[in-house]
């Protein structure tokens, strides 16, 4: 079938990364149209250090702070602070642009008085990074000759200064001078890397926009996956989003009806067999009431009796594996106590620990029936079920304790296969099926089920139950 390219997840990430980058241009083409100007570019490397000899003078003999520009027409070009120390600043030495050292030449020229002249711009030299990469700085301006950093005389062709205009000069005295410039504010500086900021962020959002949207179906999926191995496939998979994530949610729904389809199936065929085989089991009672060895009968009879209860079992498994219970808000604390007092009331030994009331959302029956299963088997095997719940918030923990053999490492996870039965040296009546409809019917709530080591010997079976989003604990 053929698929529209807009439904496919490659056209669409495709289309994001567009997106992106025309985001990125829109915006630097907004911030170099709306961002200040700077002054006129570029400086008159003469006319700079004529004004600054002719300031200095006035400048150092002024008292620290600072100091008013004569020259109305220099004074929208530079400022003046007059300071008795200065510490920052590079010197303007070879690794200095052509145009710096022309200009810093030239005044030192034309006023012997400044004996030091640094660079106090908080800026790397312009144009130095781009030599680590083999490009130098731009060629001169139209007007300008080339720099070659040696001082220029009237007769010399100008040189063009790119700036900034921040230099410390220092008399002979000691006393210095801050120069600044008084045409560009900082803000103009900062602007490239605030608009590389902003572009950063705008792209950012929008591509979490996008990958929001695109990866929510791949969600939907993820839980709706984790949910059909917990309710059994009775939950269908969204069908939305690109025609990739579309595919896979099909491919999970015909795996749920063919899932569906084999358990039913085989619920049909046990169920065929009950029928097949009561009957026979039915007459070889009547028939072994007949028997007149009053010893022989009583085994005969009791095996029949254990065929019986395999069958049942067998049954009452396969039922509960295809079991189509809501989920409802059950307490947990109140199972597990009547649990306990049945047993109790039978002349088991059965004890219980924890808060009167906990309440989960769960399948009730079934998880009745999971905990019948582990405190019969304690009581059974274990001379008694010490049964422990704990609220946790979110979960709840339920442990059942007894002073039994215990069950060894290796074969913690094998007790759990169906009609598996460990060999403890005493006889017990059971079909091998309680601890595989526990572990069974525990997963189906989203729990857990594990065995360990008891306190005080035996075994512990802790099993762990989340909320999901039941009532809250009373």
């Amino acid at each position: 079938m053929l698929v529209p390219p807009w439904r496919r997840m490659g056209f669409r990430i495709a289309v994001t990364i567009i997106l992106a980058l025309l985001a990125i241009q829109s915006l630097n083409l907004l911030a170099f149209r709306f961002a200040p100007r700077p002054g006129p570019r570029p400086y008159s490397a003469r006319v700079i250090a004529k004004i600054l000899a002719a300031e200095a003078p006035r400048a150092f003999a002024a008292p620290p702070g600072p100091v008013a520009v004569a020259d109305p027409g220099a004074a929208r070009l530079i400022t003046l602070r007059r300071v008795e120390r200065f510490d920052g600043g590079r010197a303007i030495d070879g690794r200095a642009p052509d145009d710096l050292r022309a200009l810093a030449a030239t005044l030192k020229a034309r006023a012997p008085e400044i004996v030091e002249i640094r660079d106090a711009a908080d800026v790397p030299f312009p144009f130095g990074w781009f030599a680590l990469f083999g490009l130098g700085p731009p060629g001169p301006p139209p007007g300008f000759a080339s720099p070659e950093g040696a001082a220029l005389d009237e007769t010399s062709p100008d040189v063009g200064y790119f700036g900034p205009l921040e230099f410390a000069l220092r008399e002979s005295s000691g006393a210095w001078l801050i120069v600044g410039d008084a045409r560009e504010p900082g803000f103009v500086r900062a602007f490239p890397l605030m608009s590389l900021l902003a572009s950063l962020l705008a792209v950012f959002v929008l591509a979490q926009i996008f990958a929001g949207r695109e990866t929510r179906p791949l969600r939907a999926l993820a839980e709706t996956a984790e949910l059909i191995g917990r309710d059994r496939g009775h939950v269908r998979a969204p069908l939305g989003g690109s025609h990739e994530v579309t595919a896979v949610g099909e491919a999970l729904n015909r795996m749920q009806d063919r899932i569906a389809a084999f358990l039913d199936e085989r619920r049909l065929m046990l169920a065929a067999l009950s029928h097949d085989l009561r009957t026979p089991l039915t007459r070889m009672r009547l028939a072994a009431r007949e028997i007149p060895d009053p010893a022989q009968r009583r085994e005969l009879i009791a095996e029949i009796e254990e065929m019986r209860q395999l069958v049942e079992a067998t049954l009452r498994f396969a039922r509960e594996d295809a079991d189509d219970e809501p989920r409802r808000a059950t307490d947990i604390a109140v199972l597990a106590q009547s649990l306990c007092d049945d047993i109790a009331d039978h002349g088991g030994h059965a004890v219980y620990h924890g808060p009167d009331h906990c309440i989960l959302d769960a399948q009730s029956l079934a998880l009745k029936r999971a905990l019948a299963n582990v405190i019969e088997n304690a009581c059974k095997f274990g001379e008694q079920a010490e049964v422990t719940l704990a609220d946790l918030g979110d979960a709840a923990r339920i442990e059942i304790a007894d002073r039994g053999p215990g069950v060894p490492a290796d074969l913690r996870e094998e007790v759990f296969a169906p009609f598996r039965r460990l060999e403890t040296g005493e006889t017990h009546s059971g079909s091998g099926l309680g601890l595989t409809i526990a572990r069974d019917a525990v997963l189906a709530q989203g729990g857990s089920i594990r065995l360990g080591d008891g306190d005080s010997g035996g075994l512990r079976v802790t099993i762990l139950l989340p909320r999901r989003g039941s009532a809250p604990t009373r």
